[in-house]
């Protein structure tokens, strides 16, 4: 019986009731699930910088006290790389890239003569670093 003939009847029909030996239509039922993904983006590791110098090479004696010398850091390969921190003992000195995944040159003048070094590390754009790299020179005495 519709709800027309059930309405005429004097009949009120309620979800899940019988009236008069007619049944409410039943009512559906939906069931949702929902699901969370959680992703978190791990950078991939930066490689550590190459270094080199024309002015003081490794494995060789060069230039002297006072005398200053292009060292120049490299991305090696990584586009990610926006510039290099370096320093005589620890790299605290930023200085840019001249293009993302490029290349610095510095200018280092050594204050003491003997064997020098001058550590470097990559750094992206969000500020994470790569391992440092340890360039080796010598520098004359006289």
């Amino acid at each position: 019986m519709s709800r027309l003939l059930a309405r005429a009847a004097g009949i009120t029909l309620a979800s899940g009731m019988i009236a008069a030996g007619l049944a409410a239509p039943a009512l559906a039922t939906t069931t949702t699930t929902v699901t969370t993904v959680s992703t978190t983006f791990a950078p991939a590791a930066l490689p550590a910088p190459t270094v080199s110098s024309p002015d003081y090479p490794p494995n060789a004696s060069a230039g002297g006290i006072g005398r200053p010398g292009r060292f120049t850091f490299s991305a090696n390969g990584s586009t990610d790389v926006v510039g290099f921190r370096y320093g005589p003992d620890f790299p605290s000195t930023y200085v840019a890239a001249d293009q993302p995944g490029g290349s610095a040159t510095v200018w280092i003048t050594p204050t003491t003569f003997g064997v020098q070094k001058v550590a470097v590390k990559s750094v992206d754009a969000a500020g994470n670093s790569s391992p440092i790299t340890t360039y080796w020179f010598d520098v004359n005495g006289g």
